[in-house]
């Protein structure tokens, strides 16, 4: 018995997973801990950017699994490559994303010990607040960067095995 929509459906049980994921998550609150130390809001950018990219190799995925026949295989394939290629640029993009907000909690960092006076110890208590932020914001921003790119990267390799299976057959 062969399975109609194998990528497709592929593509749903890892987005599944997602779902489950991001359900712990926020039972045991770490969107809202990101979302209540990130000054930048980068990780929300992630966020976009990871459910866009996803959205759209789903549909790429339910695209492929159409019958690839006749004078239409061709045009097929070319679309199959180039969508690969789109997951491949939404796994950069979040990276850099990521690496962005990390290079703005950094400076935010910096900026926070300017405003050390060693005379007056209370600056020095001001400054580990905005050090924990600042450091905080650059942490999450890498870290939802990547975690964002290693889901992705899964949904499109998935659909990159079903090209290059088709392409053997």
């Amino acid at each position: 018995m062969k399975i109609e929509k194998r990528c497709f459906l592929q593509w749903f049980m890892m987005s599944l997973a997602c779902g489950v994921g991001a359900f712990f998550a926020w039972h045991v609150g770490i969107p809202q801990r990101i979302w209540e130390t990130d000054m930048t809001y980068m990780t929300s950018v992630i966020a976009g950017m990871f459910v866009v990219a996803a959205s759209y190799l789903g549909f790429a995925s339910w695209r492929f699994d159409r019958k690839l026949s006749g004078w239409h295989y061709e045009k097929q394939l070319s679309i199959a490559h180039a969508d690969v290629g789109i997951g491949h640029f939404g796994v950069a993009a979040v990276v850099y994303v990521g690496l962005i907000g990390t290079v703005i909690g950094l400076m935010a960092q910096l900026q926070a010990m300017s405003g050390i006076d060693p005379a007056n110890p209370a600056s020095g208590a001001a400054f580990l607040g905005g050090t924990i932020r600042a450091l905080s914001t650059a942490f999450y921003a890498t870290g939802c960067g990547l975690v964002a790119a290693t889901l992705l990267g899964c949904f499109t390799q998935n659909l990159s095995y079903f090209v290059s299976r088709s392409e053997v057959e």
